[in-house]
């Protein structure tokens, strides 16, 4: 009995200096509030701050809000308030990203609260995205609605509205008979809300059929007559309702609300054609992305490559374009580059069409030596920022200017797995004279775990960026393109994504050179 007592006295004297094999230690605290595992974390994310990379900064971010330490959450909220480091507008970005996937637990809401009270800008509408959302889910339902009906910052109430459809909540519904009734007179402002609106519909679109799904969207679809509603806004509306019905086609007003009152079953389209068929815009503004990676230099036929192909098929859609479309044509790469013909959002008419063609046909093919890289956030970037006139030099995802002369549309003619960004850096230091090799930033590939609540940032991007606007994106997939980043970016928009083998590839060329 002594011995034991002895070895017992022993252990608890030892304990503190025994040392656990590195192998068995995780990277992440073993529990919520571990003071012990937190301090690690928080000493690792400042030294962290101080490194170029953006990468290595947003890493270190999630890795510090996966300890689910409310200590955690005020070090990201004072970040994002008054960020130590740059770019300001990504860094806020991915930190309200990263907050928004982790700390969504009721022991969170309050934190949110006083949060959201102290960024309450049209540039925060992504931040209040996850913020609403949270608070909606736990109980914070009155508060949410009241901001929705009586904020003073119509992007936000718009925010609101998508993230408490977003959090599941049927209340959503409930509000847009009001909402539609008290739309304000400042058209861009309404259609603002008409485009969260018709986020609400699909959203909660598996009540379509019950009384409480079609009084909402009643008055929603007869904003479809409204002659003070903006175009861009029933585009977005329209291209929903063909979602939740799988309606191909497009439809008056009284025609959705018969197919809504009439209780009809979905159908599933066909939507997946044999060949390269043209994509004729239905929007006046639309953007076409041509990925220039290196891998689209590989052959088709023996003698073609992707991108002859992907040229050829751009060629084909602006010779039959309406000339009151404005349209702008990017080429990705590692450094994203718009045609010289087309520097902003040109109207279509005849000699632009010819210009940009020429400009299409003097391309060279990308090599591994011209350009390895694919790109395709930045491109998105550019995309979402070009408009008729001057580009917007930032808050792209709220911008006035964007969502009144933007792209409307944007395709993706994808043939490369996405693997660069806009914010590579040299960041480990070398001896002098040597240089370290620049790596990329956080939206070229997942940063984080694959069993991480934290998303791929670039995905996460896009929707930041087409919150708001709902410009459809429409992805062309061939070669070696990521079906499933397509398909999460189409989302955002309500699009669709197509992809096209060798063979339906060989069966347009064919065609098209008849």
């Amino acid at each position: 009995m002594r011995f034991r007592i002895l070895l017992m006295v022993l252990a608890c004297v030892a304990a503190p200096f025994l040392v656990t094999p590195s192998h068995l230690t995780s990277a992440e605290p073993q529990r919520d509030g571990d003071a012990e595992a937190f301090a690690p974390l928080l000493e690792r994310y400042r030294a962290d701050l101080e490194r170029p990379s953006l990468s290595v900064r947003t890493r270190s971010a999630g890795r510090l809000a996966l300890s689910r330490d409310p200590r955690a959450l005020e070090v990201l909220r004072k970040r994002y308030l008054e960020p130590p480091d740059e770019p300001v507008a990504e860094v806020r970005a991915t930190t309200a990203t990263i907050c928004g996937a982790v700390f969504d637990e009721q022991r969170f809401v309050e934190p949110w609260q006083r949060w959201l009270s102290a960024a309450a800008a049209d540039a925060d509408a992504w931040l209040w995205w996850h913020g609403q959302r949270i608070r909606a889910a736990h109980g914070e339902l009155a508060v949410v609605l009241d901001e929705i009906h009586g904020h003073d910052n119509v992007v936000l109430r718009a925010t609101s509205l998508q993230a408490l459809a977003r959090a599941g909540r049927l209340e959503a519904l409930d509000v847009l008979p009001e909402v539609m009734e008290r739309l304000p007179r400042d058209p861009h402002e309404a259609a603002v809300l008409l485009r969260s609106a018709a986020v609400v519909l699909y959203e909660l679109r598996d009540e379509l059929g019950s009384e409480r799904y079609t009084a909402a969207a009643t008055p929603v679809i007869r904003q479809l007559q409204a002659r003070r509603m903006s175009h861009d806004a029933k585009a977005v509306l329209d291209r929903v309702l063909r979602r939740i019905f799988n309606r191909e086609t497009w439809r008056c007003a009284e025609a959705w609300l018969e197919l809504l009152t009439e209780g009809v079953v979905p159908e599933e389209p066909d939507i997946q054609p044999r060949v390269l068929r043209d994509t004729r815009p239905y929007y006046d503004r639309v953007v076409y992305i041509l990925d220039g990676s290196a891998a689209m230099s590989r052959s088709v036929d023996g003698e073609t490559t992707y991108f002859d192909a992907g040229r050829r098929y751009l060629e084909r859609i602006l010779r039959h374009m309406p000339e009151a479309t404005h349209v702008c044509v990017i080429v990705t790469g590692t450094h994203p580059r718009k045609l010289e013909t087309t520097p902003r959002l040109v109207v279509a008419h005849s000699p632009n069409k010819r210009a940009i063609i020429n400009e299409l046909r003097e391309l060279k093919v990308p090599t591994e030596e011209t350009s390895q890289r694919s790109n395709l956030h930045g491109a998105l970037r550019q995309a979402f920022r070009v408009t008729t006139d001057e580009p917007i030099s930032a808050a792209e995802d709220v911008s006035r200017r964007g969502l009144t002369t933007g792209a409307g549309a944007i395709v993706v003619i994808s043939g490369s797995a996405p693997n660069w960004d806009d914010f590579a850096a040299h960041d480990e230091p070398l001896p002098e004279g040597q240089e370290s090799a620049q790596t990329p930033g956080p939206y070229a590939r997942p940063l984080h775990a694959a069993d991480s609540p934290i998303p791929h940032h670039f995905v996460a991007d896009v929707q930041r960026m087409n919150l708001h606007r709902r410009a459809k994106i429409t992805g062309i997939g061939m070669a070696d393109s990521d079906a499933a980043v397509l398909e999460d970016l189409a989302r955002t928009g309500f699009g669709r994504v197509r992809r096209y083998d060798d063979e339906a590839l060989r069966g347009f060329l064919a065609e098209d050179s008849e």
